[in-house]
């Protein structure tokens, strides 16, 4: 979600020093809390802005620098340490020719404080790594694995992110792609491809050589031409798939048409996926 400071980018005027077990501190003439758990990152036009839970569990949202615009902070308890920053001015109204400017209390700094989170990754969603306030693209289990890709919850074809993430629950991610709050269309290809008996959706997500490709689909592969759901993630280096890990829970996430064309998506006939055997 966009705050509503606009225009120039934020320009640092120090840093505050916190300890790590103070609560809250004052800056700029205003309380700030100094830990919490990150729930969701955000990108402005002058800042990041990070939804937080405190020890608590009652939210908040600070402005931060874009350098910490990072969906890598997502679920960690970290400390904020706070700057003034110079942006312009409420009164301009967004009009990006307006020269006022003000200074604002900032995170200028996070640093993690361990796994004493209230919110931790695993207690985020039993059947997802996807943020309480994420929207769950697709996820599902495979074996003790789980398979999740997760999204900003206001997306459209112009904003928000797109990120996937494998690993074991409780554990930390084994694999996040891509870093930071990279927009579908720049996180991975996919699409939705319709044909006789059902239709299947795929993203493809890639790491140097390997390529992660999330599917869910329907077709009459069974032996006798019945209908059977098929859903997973494939893993290809060199053209090859080297690995498909099938899910064992039936996937509950918004993967599909609607998802593809709310996001942007455009059909590339030069892409192409065939779920593997």
């Amino acid at each position: 979600m966009k705050h509503r400071l606009h225009g120039i980018a934020a320009l640092a005027f120090g840093i505050a020093s916190l300890a790590a077990s103070a609560a809250t501190t004052n800056i700029g003439g205003k309380t700030k809390i100094t830990a919490g758990t990150v729930t969701e990152v955000s990108q402005g036009d002058v800042a990041c802005y990070l939804t937080l839970k405190d020890a608590a569990g009652k939210t908040f949202r600070e402005a931060a620098g874009f350098d910490l615009c990072e969906s890598k902070w997502i679920g960690q308890h970290v400390q904020l340490v706070y700057g003034m920053a110079v942006v312009q001015a409420y009164s301009c109204g967004g009009n990006p020719d307006c020269k006022t400017t003000e200074r604002i209390p900032m995170v200028l700094t996070l640093k993690p404080l361990g796994n004493t989170s209230p919110v931790t990754r695993a207690q985020v969603s039993q059947k997802s790594f996807c943020t309480p306030q994420e929207t769950v693209v697709f996820t599902c289990a495979s074996g003790k694995k789980l398979i999740s890709v997760c999204a900003s919850s206001a997306i459209t074809a112009t904003s928000g992110y797109l990120q996937y993430r494998f690993g074991t629950p409780g554990l930390p991610l084994e694999i996040a792609l891509p870093e930071g709050a990279v927009h579908p269309l720049k996180a991975a290809f996919g699409q939705y491809e319709p044909y006789a008996g059902g239709g299947m959706s795929w993203l493809r997500f890639q790491r140097g050589d390997y390529r992660y490709i999330v599917y869910g689909g329907a077709g009459r592969w069974g032996a006798k031409g019945e209908t059977v759901v098929r859903q997973g993630v494939a893993v290809e280096t060199n053209g090859k798939t080297i690995a498909n890990l099938k899910c064992n829970s039936r996937n509950e996430g918004e993967l599909g048409p609607q998802w593809f064309e709310k996001t942007g998506y455009r059909r590339n006939d030069k892409e192409d996926f065939a779920i593997p055997d």
